[in-house]
């Protein structure tokens, strides 16, 4: 498969991509048993429900003295002239020296009848199988807590092997004294000689998930750096890779991936540099280009298999439904497109799988509507109606609200035997020998009948590489069966098969309703923040806050609520940092001398990379004492809109009339263009005028009016009477000269 590397932002502009848009052994530790339903879920998850057939299959074992680990079975096709050999060796838990001990072989000679037989053999000791082979000492003494290896040899013929089937088989380990101190039941699958007695062969198609964990917080920061570590050749996601490369071309058998968008988004990240959180290098400082990521991708893409993808971060789409939170189910929908892009070719199916293959009938019609044109569902949920319990094929349909989906179906129990523990002592040959003997019932049932089987392990299987290459290569090598791609099985007739629903107890399994609902808080603030950006510019990956928000609600948090909480906490914080890079520059308090004036406001935009579309509100606490003029009137305030370029500042100069003296508060709001919401922290200015209102003046200029109109009134009295008192001189002192 191939992988195209994708450029990134850096630092804050990527901060604000981030906001941009919106998951052992028997009782005691005995021996280890072959994987059933009831490991469905991961470690550090808790167990889904059991099912009836499954809680009544598997009865408890208590620890023996002795475990008895196989190493070895083969012929993996049994054939009539086959020499079988069995190896392993016994690990003595007792705490006492054992010595004298013996193993043997015990077997019936029909084959089983049937998986539900076949999984209550998987569940029970040797002695159920009635006939028994010569005891075969161990040499000397088994200190406590030590091993000693045997080895057993038969025939196909001393089995009493005879009919195309599978043969149940078991090694009990006895003390001197032929008292059980241990056992461990495997199976073997016969295959006759006379063509005419050999079945025709099961198609079978394989998925194999390509489904991580949420790593980022934000879109350059990941939570941890464990990530490269699984990637590399020995970790989890890159041990498949690399085995689902080389055993496709070594065996030739096809696969499907089911791919998480989020783990290609996650990857490509680290091919351009990154950073991880709380790491110890200086701040701001990124990890250099991941070759380890970069040599993935392309593994990944190389072989050019078909793939179909998850939901962008694997949301619980149960969980969300159910929450009244479809629309961020069609979020993460619409999101699916970054793997065509880092891939480079489209996905091949719009297949949808809900987690662990089941879903309601709701959560399939929404589904449905966002894009699933067939669905990948396990059999616990579509049932064969056969009466006599037979396997029905893996095509089949279910009725959505919108229309009838093909449908196919992928077998649980075989699910929960591959995807079960392969890598401690003894359970990768148990897990060999079930799986081949899970097929090859399914084939027996309807022998002269072709049958079609989809095989899906568990979304994030961890198995041993050796036991994943083979898988391909019994598929491939197997009588009775035939591999073949999943899209030939697509086209397939329908078979009938009946629609159970969502099994009863699994709803506590799902991420609950605080979660969610804290989530959503979440989202609705980078919502706001994230429509302050030029999307259509081509600022933004497209629809990118959304990932933040996605990967809060994927899947793998289910059942793991303490680190849910904790990486729920990490995204809160990148939202509210991110949100914080757009802000209002503070001034505390501004004088203002004069009737009128201008207040000074500056918005600054620290994003280094993105231009932020912004309205700026302004409203006056008591406008009766100062109103604001200018820009587009809001209420009782004014509103301004900026478009503030990357790491700039702009400045409003906010015209005002004084009507009083004194201090009046001023708040400032920073809103989104689109729906006026707020976004960001609020401010306000205090504003302490010292000059003269608008009525102030009229008063003193009122007062100096009426005290100019007295001076002159003096001012005219006094003139008058000096021209009547010169008058008067004139008449007494008589003419002048003489």
């Amino acid at each position: 498969m191939r992988v195209v590397q994708g450029a990134s932002r850096a630092g804050a502009v990527v901060l604000a991509v981030l906001l941009c848009a919106l998951p052992v052994g028997p009782a005691g530790g005995a021996v280890p048993q072959t994987p059933s339903s009831a490991a469905r879920a991961l470690p550090g998850q808790p167990t889904p429900p059991q099912s009836a057939r499954e809680r009544t299959s598997r009865p408890a074992r208590a620890k023996t003295p002795v475990a008895v680990i196989l190493d070895s079975v083969g012929p993996k096709t049994v054939r009539p002239s086959s020499r079988v050999t069995v190896t392993g060796y016994l690990q003595n838990q007792s705490g006492q020296p054992i010595t004298g001990a013996l193993v043997r072989l015990r077997w019936r000679t029909r084959p089983v009848n049937g998986r539900t037989e076949l999984t209550q053999f998987a569940g029970n000791t040797p002695p159920a199988l009635i006939s028994a082979g010569a005891s075969k000492p161990v040499p000397g003494a088994v200190a406590p807590g030590g091993q000693a290896s045997w080895r057993l040899d038969t025939t196909a013929r001393q089995l009493g092997m005879k009919d195309f089937g599978v043969y149940a088989i078991g090694v009990e380990a006895l003390s001197a004294l032929g008292q059980p101190l241990g056992s461990q039941t495997t199976f073997l699958t016969f295959m006759p000689s006379a063509k005419a007695a050999q079945p025709k062969p099961t198609k079978v198609a394989w998925v194999w998930p390509m489904i991580d964990r949420p790593r980022r917080a934000s879109d350059t920061t990941f939570v941890d750096d464990q990530l490269e570590s699984d990637l590399g050749p020995t970790g989890r996601l890159g041990s498949l890779a690399r085995v689902g490369e080389q055993g496709v071309k070594n065996s030739r058998t096809p696969i499907t991936w089911a791919i998480d968008p989020a783990l290609l988004d996650d990857v490509r990240e680290m091919t351009k540099g990154y950073t991880v959180k709380n790491a110890k290098q200086p701040k701001g400082a990124r990890r250099p280009k991941s070759k380890v990521a970069e040599t993935w991708l392309n593994q990944l893409r190389l072989p050019n298999d078909p793939y179909f993808t998850t939901p962008y971060a694997d949301p619980d789409a149960v969980a969300l439904v159910r929450q009244r939170l479809a629309r961020h189910l069609k979020v993460a929908y619409g999101n699916m497109a970054v793997a065509k892009d880092i891939m480079g070719r489209p996905q091949a199916s719009a297949i949808g799988w809900p987690v662990n293959g089941v879903a309601g009938q709701q959560t399939l019609d929404a589904m449905a509507g966002y894009g699933t044109k067939t669905f990948l569902m396990s059999s616990e949920v579509l049932i064969s109606p056969d009466p006599q319990g037979y396997t029905a094929g893996a095509t089949t349909t279910l009725q959505t609200a919108r229309d009838t989906k093909p449908t196919l179906v992928y077998d649980s129990t075989i699910s929960d035997v591959i995807s079960g523990d392969t890598r401690s002592p003894g359970t990768e040959v148990l897990a060999e020998q079930r799986f081949l003997a899970e097929t090859a019932m399914i084939t027996a049932e309807m022998p002269n009948r072709p049958r079609t089987l989809v095989i899906t392990p568990q979304r994030r299987w961890n198995p041993k590489p050796e036991f994943a290459e083979n898988l391909l290569n019994w598929t491939a090598k197997a009588p009775w069966l035939k591999d073949v791609p999943l899209s030939s099985l697509e086209k397939a007739a329908p078979e009938r098969r009946t629609f159970t629903g969502y099994p009863v107890g699994y709803e506590r399994y799902e991420l609950g309703d605080t979660y969610l609902k804290n989530v959503e808080q979440i989202a609705v603030r980078a919502t706001r923040f994230a429509s302050i950006f030029d999307r259509q510019a081509g600022q933004l990956p497209a629809n990118a806050y959304e990932r933040a928000v996605l990967r809060m609600e994927s899947t793998y948090w289910r059942g793991r609520d303490r680190r849910a909480r904790s990486f729920r906490q990490s995204v809160s914080a990148a939202v509210d940092a991110a949100i914080d890079q757009v802000h209002l520059v503070p001034a505390k308090r501004i004088g203002l001398a004069g009737n009128n004036g201008f207040i000074p406001v500056t918005v600054a935009n620290d994003l280094e990379d993105l231009t932020a579309n912004v309205v700026l509100r302004v409203t006056p606490q008591n406008p009766g004492r100062l109103e604001i003029g200018g820009g587009a009137k809001s209420g009782a305030g004014r509103e301004w809109r900026l478009r503030i370029r990357p790491g700039l500042k702009e400045t409003v100069n906010i015209p005002v009339e004084v009507n009083a003296n004194g201090y009046t508060i001023l708040a400032l709001e920073l809103l989104a263009p689109e729906q006026k919401r707020k976004f960001g922290e609020d401010r306000s200015i205090t504003v302490h005028t010292t000059g003269y209102g608008r009525m102030a003046l009229l008063i003193t200029g009122g007062a100096l009016a009426v005290l100019f109109i007295g001076v002159g009134m003096r001012v005219l009295r006094a003139r008058r009477r000096n021209v009547a008192e010169e008058s008067d001189g004139a008449e007494v002192g008589g003419h002048p000269g003489g």
